[in-house]
């Protein structure tokens, strides 16, 4: 998929995502189809454009406990493999092989945003081949509550999981490089406009061109890696924002103060060095956090702060939580959909003759309601 580097970019308008053969993608996967992102848009000079995206995962991330390794790694894939394949085929969905959900597992070294955590910890990026998976197995997750199967980046959609990763805002450019462009035979406005990309940049290759056909109608189509946008790198050297739309901002003012021969191009609010009166209630409140705070440091003096409780967690604990979740998940019912559910429930917790009654009742008020307004007419 390498190519003569062409940039290109095109501005983010929408976004959509569907299923297709591997074809450009380069993804370890066992699964035949894909996700590929598609982005709508037009080009800075105006043209309308398609970009897409291939190589995107959704993915979420799970402790590990410990230490990681590519042995707990297997381990873990194999577990997840098995749980969508016996939850599907608990719904009916019958499954031949337990392999091809999981495409790949990698570490991550972080530390969560939930609780007070004093040090980095593993975790383990786990990405699926497609949405429906991810979610599948985020849900059934929640069948235990353990800290160790304890989910994150599950609630994000996966669109946005992919905006955030590669810095990509609404209505801003994606900027690309190494971009290969889909050509549609006997057109001849579609050819004119890669011959003036290819003259601005200077580049004439055979290899440009996608063998994949074009599925849209608009005047250009480009197939890109999701490693080849430079979204990041761009937004890296901003000045004020790393948000395109409030770096745009601010240099949108640098340029209208600069026509009204501003000297001074921005001026500090005054609000900034606003001075603050300490009120005798703040004080007060004040000083016992400072007492509470010497009361627990004298409390907890000799524990080592450096080890988290998740820290001291081993795959001994991984291993017995997997197997908790995969005991409550084989003693669960299949699952349902949610209005299939309220609907069973509605049922069930009430009577039918008081269904029946309050029903004919609901209609003889919207009767009652309708003769009231044709009375309130004819007067």
């Amino acid at each position: 998929f390498r190519c003569p580097m062409v940039s290109l970019s095109v501005r983010n308008v929408i976004m959509e995502m569907s299923m297709e053969d591997r074809s450009l993608s380069p993804l370890p996967s066992i699964a035949s189809r894909v996700p590929v992102t598609h982005i709508f848009g037009s080009l800075p000079t105006g043209e309308k454009a398609c970009l897409h995206v291939h190589g995107v995962l959704p993915y979420i991330m799970l402790r590990v406990g410990g230490a990681y390794s590519v042995e707990m790694g297997g381990a873990i894939e194999r577990r997840i493999n098995n749980l969508i394949k016996n939850e599907l085929e608990k719904d009916g969905i019958d499954q031949k092989s337990s392999r091809g959900f999981v495409v790949s597992t990698e570490k991550i070294v972080g530390r969560s945003i939930y609780g007070f955590n004093p040090s980095d910890e593993e975790f383990v990026k786990i990405r699926f081949s497609s949405s429906f998976y991810s979610s599948r197995v985020a849900f059934s997750l929640s069948a235990v509550s353990s800290p160790l199967l304890q989910k994150f980046d599950a609630h994000v959609p996966f669109h946005l999981q992919f905006a955030i990763d590669y810095s990509i805002f609404g209505m801003d450019f994606v900027s690309v490089r190494n971009a290969r462009f889909r050509s549609m035979r006997g057109d001849e406005e579609v050819s004119f406009i890669l011959f003036v990309i290819m003259i601005r940049q200077r580049t004439f290759s055979q290899s440009l061109l996608s063998p994949l056909e074009t599925q849209t109608s608009s005047h250009i189509e480009v197939d890109v890696l999701a490693e080849d946008i430079i979204n990041h790198e761009l937004n890296a050297n901003n000045q004020y924002s790393l948000n395109p739309g409030i770096e745009y901002i601010w240099k949108d003012e640098i340029e209208r103060r600069k026509g009204e021969a501003v000297i001074d191009t921005f001026t500090k609010c005054c609000q900034e060095n606003r001075p603050s009166n300490e009120l005798n209630t703040e004080k007060e409140f004040l000083g016992r956090l400072r007492e509470n705070i010497e009361g627990l440091k004298k409390r907890l003096e000799g524990m080592n702060w450096k080890e988290s409780f998740y820290e001291s967690l081993n795959e001994t604990d991984l291993t017995r939580a997997w197997n908790d979740l995969e005991t409550t998940l084989r003693e669960r019912p299949p699952s349902r959909s949610s209005a299939e559910a309220e609907t069973t429930e509605m049922e069930g917790g009430m009577d039918k003759s008081v269904w029946n009654v309050a029903s004919q009742k609901d209609e003889e008020w919207m009767w009652k309601g309708d003769e009231e307004e044709e009375e309130g007419d004819d007067e």
